[in-house]
């Protein structure tokens, strides 16, 4: 139970495909995440491009660390293959459901908030004239 069993070279070599093949999940729910924003908030080619600037600079420090940290910073191709595959299997799998599903509820949230405000400002409008009348 307590013994130690050495890790070898293809255990590392499978944890480090493992891990940039959920890099490869992550990059491309952080995109997916940014096209909802896009749909709920309109942009114009600068905001957009601008976003999509950070996004390219913030994953490839992340890619960075992970070759840093697992493969002493030597760029493995089979962790690039891993990170398409990650993305891939994201995409087919749940990508295009997550952004549209999550997208609908968004704009469903925002337009009952938008009615809940409305309706109190109308009200609200209402009890002024009323009010404005009376003096």
């Amino acid at each position: 139970m307590g013994e130690n069993v050495p890790i070898g070279v293809m255990d590392i070599e499978n944890l480090f495909l493992l891990h940039s093949t959920i890099l490869g999940i992550y990059m491309a729910f952080v995109y997916d995440s940014i096209r909802i924003f896009r749909r709920l908030v309109p942009h114009n080619v600068l905001f957009i491009s601008l976003e999509d600037i950070a996004y390219w600079i913030y994953l490839a420090a992340e890619v960075f660390l992970l070759m840093y940290r697992e493969s002493n910073g030597l760029l493995r191709w089979f962790a690039v293959l891993g990170a398409a595959a990650g993305i891939f299997l994201y995409k087919k799998l749940v990508g295009q459901y997550y952004v549209h599903y999550i997208s609908l509820l968004l704009q469903k949230i925002r337009h009952r908030i938008r009615r809940i405000f409305k309706i109190r400002l109308k009200s609200d409008n209402k009890l002024l004239k009323i009010r404005l009348r009376k003096r």
